[in-house]
């Protein structure tokens, strides 16, 4: 266990701003603001959460690489101007809240199973190339905070499609 955390039975309440890697596999709750500004913090690997609170890695701009494969419900502004975060993996989350990645590095994800996502979800990610889902695409203009958000996104989608095939070559 970390001693950089304040854990309650299987939920992290709180980190210590310091904190650079988080690797705790008993845990299934991330509490409101519990990473919020670790400006040290690199990587996490909790592959035992179901839910992570709001703004919980909020301003954490040196996060890369976090491993959640069993989160179901991402709650608002949780990687909020997490602006090194490029690729997330999520195969299980079903609800993703307002504001969650708002501003964040995000250039790929995959919500295969999101049937609902609040507004702005991914408002002002300007590198997004990538959306794996099977949201509509009006879920997709409400996440994305506007029809022209989404024109945007679609014309970098089109170009990382064409990227990927060169490489492929």
């Amino acid at each position: 266990m970390c001693d950089k955390l304040i854990i309650e039975k299987n939920k992290i309440i709180k980190a210590y701003k310091d904190v650079d890697i988080i690797d705790e596999t008993n845990i299934k709750y991330i509490s409101r603001c519990a990473f919020e500004l670790c400006r040290e913090l690199k990587y996490v690997n909790i592959p035992n959460v179901i839910r992570l609170g709001p703004v919980a890695f909020r301003s954490c701009f040196i996060l890369t690489n976090i491993n959640i494969p069993k989160v179901k419900e991402i709650c608002e502004a949780t990687f909020q101007h997490c602006v090194s975060l490029a690729h997330i993996n999520l195969p299980k989350v079903v609800k993703i809240g307002r504001d969650t990645f708002y501003n964040s590095g995000l250039i790929s994800i995959n919500i295969p199973k999101c049937k609902e996502i609040d507004k702005e979800a991914f408002g002002c990610c300007e590198n997004l190339s990538m959306i794996n889902s099977n949201l509509s695409e009006e879920q997709l203009i409400f996440a994305l905070g506007s029809e022209e958000h989404y024109k945007n996104y679609l014309i970098r989608n089109r170009e990382y499609k064409i990227n990927k095939l060169y490489e492929e070559k």
